[in-house]
């Protein structure tokens, strides 16, 4: 979901080792899947991974994470209920995860895991309200306008179909407005 320092904190991630699982996915691998409780929490060490649901026979784009993220199915793993979200990766992904059980352990055992909890949800929230914010109150052209000056390094690693689901839409409309900003 958001950036966190576990891998500029050697310390952190040096006392939480022993409890990583270190997971390979290929281009294209669904790590979770709707429908199912969301059992992990991934520390993305490189690669993308894309978000979405589904609504009405199409894939909706709601999230990418890259390297140096954390990301789970916040609405399932902090409650127990199946989600509504799949997790796939655009790239091959390299990830560390720990599950429930092990998170709360480093939040009692391992200085610095609750700050690291409180950032990880307050950038959560964040980003959502900031997602909404640019749902209701821009322009498809402001919302590409804003991914470009925000992630550029993004543009070239998403495929158009992705992005213009993640921006509200069609891959048309997106077509259009990149080639007047060519």
């Amino acid at each position: 979901m958001s950036k966190l320092p576990l891998f500029d904190s050697p310390e952190i991630f040096q006392k939480l080792k022993p409890y990583l699982k270190t997971e390979r996915f290929s281009k294209g691998a669904v790590i979770e899947e709707s429908g199912f409780i969301s059992k992990r929490l991934f520390f993305i060490q490189s690669g993308l991974i894309r978000v979405f649901y589904r609504t009405g026979g199409k894939e909706v784009c709601c999230h990418f994470a890259k390297e140096g993220e954390i990301l789970t199915g916040i609405d399932s793993f902090f409650t127990g209920n199946p989600s509504i979200y799949t997790t796939q990766c655009i790239e091959e992904t390299v990830c560390h995860s720990l599950t429930k059980e092990q998170l709360e352990w480093a939040f009692d055992h391992v200085e610095g895991m609750n700050r690291m909890g409180r950032e990880f949800v307050t950038y959560a929230y964040i980003d959502l309200v900031e997602r909404y914010n640019s749902v209701v109150t821009m322009s498809a052209q402001d919302r590409y306008q804003q991914f470009m000056q925000t992630q550029p390094e993004m543009l070239n690693r998403i495929p158009l179909g992705y992005l213009s689901t993640y921006l509200g839409m069609s891959q048309e409309t997106l077509s259009r407005i990149r080639a007047q900003k060519a």
